[in-house]
C-alpha cells in the first residue's frame, strides 16, 4: 500500500508551504524516533506512539495506541 504524507509548514507571515513524503508498506507509525513515518518532535510523544493500519478492502483504518495512556482521536481517548 502507499501513504501519501503531506506536512503543513508555516513560512512567515500567512505563507504556508507543503512537503510531501510516499511511504509504502501495510502500516504507517509515528512518534519521535527517528525510524518513525511520520516524525513528531514532541517530548510528550513517545519514540513509537500510534501505529494506523489499513483494514481488509482499504477503505478503514484500525489507529492502535503503542502506549499505556492511550492517543485521543476526534475528542476521545482511544
Amino acid at each position: 500500500m502507499k501513504w501519501l504524507i503531506r506536512r503543513v509548514v508555516k513560512k512567515g507571515k500567512g505563507a504556508l508551504q507543503y512537503e510531501e513524503d510516499e511511504h509504502y508498506g501495510d502500516e504507517l507509525s509515528m512518534g519521535r524516533g527517528g525510524n518513525q513515518a511520520i516524525f513528531v518532535p514532541d517530548l510528550r510523544v513517545a519514540l513509537e506512539h500510534v501505529r494506523v493500519r489499513a483494514l481488509p478492502g482499504g477503505k478503514k483504518y484500525r489507529i492502535e495506541s503503542l502506549i499505556a495512556a492511550g492517543v485521543r482521536i476526534n475528542g476521545h481517548i482511544e
